[in-house]
């Protein structure tokens, strides 16, 4: 072995210093170093004088940290030597690997100091951030829950279709539910940090659609199921988009125009959107209800008059409001007739001139401020003239269940097949017609017989107040043969 030990005395004291000598002839290596390991001088010596087997254990038992340490610096620097080349680097490594072996526990303890100081130093800083993300700019939340209270104090009115009117209930409440929406969004995704309107790009909706698609629903008929229809997911896309443009475009408040850019959306789906053939409604009308309250019969009576204007709940049923009164439906001012002199022939030729009239009902559409303009045929005139064109009133929530409740007794019982879009993943299922029936079944079926009756589409749009032919489309159900047979009735070359 190259190393071996050495003492030399510490003055004024029985104890001595370790010191340890490496020598290799080629190339020559000559070092000595001190250990900084401390013996007894007196047992040191005995030790170099050599002392037996059973006296040399109990020596190394007494001193075994010391010892220990020697054994190591001798293992390591017998190996360092055999690459060395001369003395003066071989010090260096040697002073270095004493350093490493002596003072092993100091530095692992050092070690454990510098990580612990990191580790809360990151801590610490993870909090700093943490408080100034929440410190950070809030203004887009700020808005839209000022905009929130606006409309619900009639301060914010409609910017697109109907601009000037204020927002109804329904677009209310889910401006209100987007706003929590969005908040569960910022508290769980976001860390509680704030969102400026700078925030909000196209990353920003792809990941709060993201978010959308794998949020579990906290409440409603859908609680516990993991992500929302496309349909919803289309309306919340939709309305941060309108709020934005409110905030740059009405209110004067960002300049962020990231709502103009087509790409961002989700296109909406037909959900349970059946319409009624006209064999189905007869079925209905047909339906004996002198068993069941009056309620049934005034439901099925309100339902048939949507299906006879083509018109949204809203418009031809009306709402209550906090105190009882009702708002909006067909009152009996609404129902107008038009008289025009006409020149008729009759079968000897003569002329004459005519007085005809046309009934029709004349309504303000509350979601799109539209106003249309229905023409009353026999059918509806009789309802009109059951109730002196005072129509009844029954709960929107109560009418769709009524309605249900007759359907199933007309035999509408065939099962139909529903996919709906949830969480990004198509989902199938198979229900009775009847349980599909709601209020806007009426106004779907009404714009479907229309245009199976061959009325121009663009005269169907004047009534139901439809914007464009494309989102009228959307309304018309036909199928089962109905399409073949108006176009073979409308055309000879089918005859």
């Amino acid at each position: 072995m190259a190393t071996q030990f050495f003492i030399k005395p510490i003055k004024e004291t029985s104890d001595g210093k370790v010191f340890a000598r490496v020598r290799r002839k080629n190339p020559l290596i000559d070092v000595k170093l001190s250990t900084n390991q401390v013996f007894p001088l007196v047992e040191w010596r005995t030790f170099e004088a050599g002392m037996d087997t059973k006296t040399f254990k109990k020596f190394r038992a007494k001193y075994e940290i010391q010892w220990d340490k020697l054994d190591a610096i001798m293992e390591r620097l017998d190996s360092a030597v055999e690459d060395a080349t001369d003395s003066d680097s071989f010090s260096i490594v040697a002073k270095r690997i004493v350093h490493l072996v002596v003072d092993a526990e100091a530095i692992e303890e050092a070690r454990k100091d510098a990580e612990e100081r990191a580790r809360i130093q990151a801590e610490e800083d993870a909090i700093k951030q943490a408080e100034e993300e929440r410190k950070r700019s809030n203004d887009f939340m700020d808005y839209y829950r000022d905009f929130c209270a606006r409309a619900d104090s009639g301060d914010a009115t409609k910017i697109g279709k109907g601009k000037g009117a204020k927002l109804s209930k329904r677009s209310r409440i889910n401006y209100r539910q987007g706003y929590r929406w969005l908040c569960d969004y910022q508290e769980n995704e976001l860390g509680g940090r704030g969102i400026s309107f700078d925030d909000i790009d196209s990353r920003f909706f792809a990941d709060y659609q993201r978010f959308l698609n794998n949020r579990t629903l906290v409440s409603g008929k859908n609680k516990g199921k993991v992500g929302c229809t496309q349909n919803t997911l289309s309306m919340r896309i939709a309305e941060l988009k309108t709020v934005l443009k409110r905030a740059c475009e009405v209110d004067k408040v960002s300049t962020n125009t990231v709502y103009r850019d087509t790409t961002i959306g989700v296109d909406d789906c037909d959900v349970d959107a059946i319409a009624l053939t006209r064999k189905e409604l007869d079925a209905i009308i047909a339906v004996d209800l002198s068993k069941l309250p009056e309620c049934y019969a005034f439901a099925r009576d309100i339902f048939m008059v949507g299906v006879l204007t083509a018109q949204r709940c809203s418009d031809y049923n009306g709402a209550k409001d906090k105190d009882g009164n009702r708002i909006g439906g067909i009152k009996p001012e609404d129902i107008k007739t038009f008289e025009t002199d006409v020149i008729v022939t009759n079968n000897r030729g003569n002329k004459a001139v005519e007085t005809r009239q046309t009934n029709y009902i004349s309504i303000r559409q509350r979601k799109t401020g539209k106003t249309v303009e229905i023409p009353v045929n026999s059918e509806l005139q009789r309802i009109l003239d059951k109730y002196n064109n005072d129509l009844p009133f029954v709960w929107e929530q109560k009418l769709n269940a009524y309605i249900k409740t007759i359907g199933e007794m007309a035999g509408l019982t065939d099962k139909v097949m529903i996919t709906t879009m949830r969480g990004g993943e198509a989902h199938t299922s198979y229900i009775p017609k009847y349980q599909l029936i709601t209020t806007h079944t009426a106004r779907r079926t009404g714009a479907t017989l229309m245009y199976n009756a061959g009325v121009d589409l663009y005269d169907i749009m004047k009534i139901t107040g439809h914007s464009s032919l494309d989102m009228l489309k959307k309304y018309l159900r036909c199928g089962n043969g109905e399409t073949a047979h108006r176009i073979a009735s409308k055309y000879a070359y089918f005859q």
